[in-house]
């Protein structure tokens, strides 16, 4: 059986819980945070002497962005003490409120190539409608961040046939980014979607 997996290590914390989500995620549990991290890497560490090499690599959420400094790389250093980390695509999602220059270069230095970006609308009412707390202004800002340390692979999570959503809207929201990315890069980036021949989850549970 082959070693090569896809690794998925989930982070359940947010600063606000959005009303559609229905993943494993909470706000106000971030003293829980040095915890949770420490039990995934125990977790990790059952997978030792298995020599197991992640292809890809994606941290998700719940907000990957809302850990303390030096948390992410306190995760993945305890994780590759276990698994070997050799990606071929490194993602880490983010939420533009809290996706700072100083996150963008913690993001770069663990060795993350992609930022996923939970945009979902660009329209005020349309994000306050959906429980989102950051601006559209917010995710230009990451988005500048993100560039200016040197991610070139940047996705963002979008959402479509919102209530009160027109057609209109969605193109402009479309055109709006494009225009904003065109400015900075001779070329719009790349964005792939990570695969593996298999997958493996870790970090997924309750905090209840």
């Amino acid at each position: 059986m082959s070693n090569t997996i896809g690794l998925y290590v989930h982070i359940p914390f947010c600063k606000s819980k959005c009303g559609y989500c229905d993943f494993a995620s909470y706000s106000g549990l971030a003293d829980k945070e040095d915890a949770y991290i420490n039990a995934v890497i125990k977790e990790a560490e059952k997978y030792a002497e298995k020599e197991l090499t992640a292809e890809t690599v994606y941290i998700g959420g719940g907000t990957p962005s809302v850990l303390k400094e030096g948390n992410l790389t306190r995760l993945v250093d305890g994780i590759s003490r276990y698994i070997n980390i050799e990606a071929k695509e490194f993602t880490i999602e983010a939420n533009p409120e809290s996706f700072s220059e100083s996150k963008a270069r913690e993001y770069k230095s663990v060795g993350a190539d992609r930022v996923s970006m939970g945009l979902q609308a660009t329209q005020p009412e349309l994000l306050r409608a959906i429980g989102r707390i950051h601006s559209y202004q917010d995710f230009l800002n990451a988005l500048d961040n993100a560039k200016k340390i040197g991610f070139k692979n940047i996705s963002a999570d979008l959402m479509y046939s919102l209530p009160g959503q027109t057609r209109g809207c969605w193109l402009c929201l479309g055109f709006s980014i494009y225009q904003h990315m065109r400015s900075s890069w001779s070329r719009a980036s790349r964005c792939t979607a990570a695969s593996s021949r298999r997958r493996m989850r870790i970090g997924r549970c309750s905090m209840l």
